[in-house]
């Protein structure tokens, strides 16, 4: 097996909240191999961003650009510890043990579940640099213990999907700094990040950003190749390097011709109650498509469900107001998290 020119990029792996034997230390060590090693490209599958999911080639040259951006723009160095909890499997698991060993940093690895500061507990660790899928930060605010060691995480990056308004009005009041990431596999993670409570994504220097047809944003990078990236996230421009993110194209609700965007809804119906729901729709036959609440857990009381008809008329236009209300004990989720929208 011939070395690649990546051959000595060293990795320093805490394993101390890992078993010695679990699959994530392999997987680890089995993609730090493949690093170090010709050829110089790796294979990773979509997420469906773009389009259906699929396998492409990323070459270790612009993994290791896209690494170099995040190393920058966050200031981290060689003395930082870097918590991965998410799985190597994904491209965002392996940026993070590109990033560690590019900046020579300390990668603290523990198993990628719901709360993955439980293990900090018994074992305190400082954490510098930390990337979470928004369900882990939900469970990790959950509990008390947990939430008190994520407020003292320098620099916490949320990725895999939008944050919930609900919790991003949580993140606001927290004294660390957490920033949400606008990317996907085909960008190798993220292009742009913002601050919670700030809704402006602004892109990484040398990213172009502009729309099709369709208002989709579209990116273009020297380190990703010469083709543009043509996303299905609907977005609207605030100048040549910032954007705002609307809803997938692919969750726009047409009902009686209006377009609706249910990311948009969700927003205004942030913190009328303490549930998990989102915004679908429905066949209809006069409408085409009706709108309607989905809400995570047991159906409410006669009481409670007429006083939230009620809210949701005073809060929305009435186009938006949905026309049921649905529930489900328990929302299905991918592996990273998102919510998988369903009626």
């Amino acid at each position: 097996m011939k070395k690649s020119k990546w051959f000595g990029t060293p990795l320093k792996l805490e394993l101390g909240y890992s078993s010695p034997d679990s699959n994530l230390l392999k997987s680890i060590y089995d993609f730090h191999i493949l690093w170090m090693f010709e050829p110089d490209t790796i294979a990773v599958n979509t997420s469906g961003s773009t389009g259906t999911p699929k396998k492409i080639e990323l070459t270790k040259t612009a993994m290791a650009q896209s690494a170099r951006k995040t190393i920058d723009f966050f200031g981290l160095n060689h003395t930082d510890n870097f918590l991965l909890c998410l799985p190597v499997d994904f491209i965002a698991g392996k940026m993070m043990v590109v990033r560690a060993m590019l900046c020579n940093a300390n990668l603290v690895a523990v198993e990628p579940v719901a709360n993955p500061l439980v293990v900090f507990l018994d074992n305190p660790l400082k954490i510098h640099f930390a990337a979470f899928t928004p369900l882990q930060v939900s469970a990790i605010l959950a509990n008390e213990q947990t939430r008190n060691l994520f407020t003292q995480i320098n620099k916490v990056i949320i990725g895999g999907g939008e944050i919930p308004p609900g919790l991003e009005k949580k993140l606001v009041s927290l004294p660390n700094k957490i920033y949400a990431t606008y990317g996907m596999t085909e960008t190798i993670t993220h292009i742009a990040v913002r601050k919670t409570g700030n809704p402006v994504y602004k892109v990484f220097k040398d990213v172009q950003i502009g729309l099709d047809s369709r208002q989709c944003l579209a990116i273009q990078a020297d380190y990703l190749g010469p083709e543009k990236i043509i996303t299905n996230d609907m977005v609207e421009l605030q100048g040549p390097h910032e954007f705002r993110f609307l809803g997938r194209y692919d969750n726009v609700i047409n009902s009686g011709g209006i377009k609706l965007h249910p990311e948009r809804i969700e927003k205004k119906l942030e913190g009328i109650f303490d549930r998990n729901f989102y915004i679908y729709h429905k066949p209809d036959e006069v409408l085409g498509q009706k709108v309607v609440l989905v809400i995570e857990g047991e159906p409410f009381d006669a009481t409670t469900l007429g006083l939230l008809k009620n809210t949701l008329k005073d809060l929305l236009d009435k186009y938006e107001v949905p026309k049921d209300i649905l529930f489900m004990s328990v929302f299905e989720r991918t592996v990273s998290g998102k919510t998988i929208r369903k009626a």
